[in-house]
Formats: structure tokens, sequence, C-alpha cells
């Protein structure tokens, strides 16, 4: 499949790397420079881990939908249907699926604990939080994330 992402970031790179690794052609767009792409450590994990984690794919396409879930199963994620795209907010900031590194089941159970009333008060306290902290390493945010979201 012939893929484009744009941003070579955290992100964008893990993607990538993942996907030129299962056979796909890619194509990556980065402001900051090719010298900007770095290795990253790796977090995916082969299907049927037990610490794999999982990533939510929500759409109102069915097809559409089962190409990005394959593609998460090909970056080494378990993907997990969380809905239509009006369901999305709940895996949005100030969520319990968001930002925090959960496997298949734990990711199901916070998808159906999102409280669309909590979300904004949620996120703003963690963004306030954020911000005064200072540098936060990842599993700080993860942690954070995952105290007040809960």
């Amino acid at each position: 499949m012939n893929i484009s992402i744009i941003g070579a970031g955290n992100i964008g790179a893990t993607l990538a790397r993942k996907l030129a690794a299962a056979g796909h052609t890619l194509r990556l767009a980065n402001s900051r420079g090719p010298n900007s792409i770095q290795t990253l450590a790796e977090k995916g994990q082969p299907a049927g881990q037990p610490d794999r984690l999982a990533i939510p794919v929500a759409g109102d396409d069915p097809q559409a939908k089962a190409v990005a879930m394959t593609l998460v199963d090909a970056t080494g994620f378990d993907a997990v249907d969380a809905g239509s795209l009006s369901d999305s907010w709940r895996q949005q900031p100030g969520t319990p699926a968001y930002c925090t590194e959960l496997s298949c089941p734990a990711l199901v159970t916070a998808l159906q604990a999102a409280d669309r009333d909590r979300t904004p008060h949620n996120r703003d306290a963690l963004i306030n939080e954020f911000m005064s902290a200072g540098e936060l390493t990842h599993a700080a945010i993860v942690a954070r994330n995952r105290a007040i979201t809960a």
C-alpha cells in the first residue's frame, strides 16, 4: 500500500519505520528537515503478546476503518473499534483512553468510561499541570493522564 505521512516527529517517524518494515511504500513530509528523523524506542509488540498496547480507531466508513485497523496491527499495536466519528470524543484529551498506553481490554473499558461532561475539566487540569511542571518524562505524562481521568 502507498502511504503518506505528514510529520516526522515521534509518532510519524515510528509509524513510517514500522509500516516500511511491513512492506508498505512510504512518503514522509517533515518541515524540520531529514536530520530531525531519529530512531525511537520500540513500543509495538507482535500480535498475541499480553503487554501489547492498543490504539482506538473510529470512523464512519467500515472499509476505511478496516484498513486503518490493519495498519495499526502492522505497526505492532492492537486495534480497538472505537465506533463512529461521532463517538471519537471518547479518545480525546481528558478522557481515560487518551495518552494512557492501555492493553486492548483496558482500552475498551476506558472508552466506555469516558464522561463527556468531565472531559473538558480533565483536559484543562492536565494542560495546566503540564505547563507548570517543567520538563516531564513520557512515563510521568502517562501516569498523570491515568490519574486525572480515572
